[in-house]
C-alpha cells in the first residue's frame, strides 16, 4: 500500500489506508450478510450445508442472546483484526493506537 501523505512518507500506515482497507472489509461483510439474508428469507440452504449442518444463521437464532453476546466478547478479546472489523460495523471510531496496529 502506498500514500503520499506526510504520515506514510516517514514509512508509517497512515488513516488512508486504513480506510480503504475498513471499506473493502465492509463491503465483504455487507455481502456476506446479503447472501446470508437470502438465504433465511429463501429459506434455500447454503452449498457449505449438509444434510444434518445447521446454517450459521440458524445457530445464532437458536441461542441464547446473553450466550452470543459472551461467545462475540470472547472472540473479539482474542483477535485484533475482528474487533476493528466489528467497530466499523458499529460505526465506531478506531482509535489512534488501534490505527497504528
Amino acid at each position: 500500500m502506498s500514500c503520499n501523505c506526510p504520515y506514510a512518507a516517514e514509512g508509517s500506515y497512515c488513516k488512508h489506508m486504513a480506510a480503504v482497507l475498513f471499506c473493502m472489509e465492509d463491503e465483504e461483510v455487507e455481502d456476506n450478510i446479503d447472501k446470508n439474508e437470502a438465504e433465511v428469507v429463501t429459506n434455500v440452504p447454503s452449498e457449505k450445508e449438509s444434510g444434518a449442518e445447521e446454517s450459521v444463521v440458524m445457530l445464532v437464532n437458536a441461542a441464547e442472546e446473553a450466550l452470543v453476546r459472551n461467545f462475540l466478547a470472547g472472540i473479539l478479546e482474542n483477535d485484533e483484526k475482528l474487533l476493528n472489523r466489528f467497530k466499523s460495523a458499529l460505526c465506531r471510531e478506531i482509535s489512534p493506537v488501534d490505527m497504528k496496529r
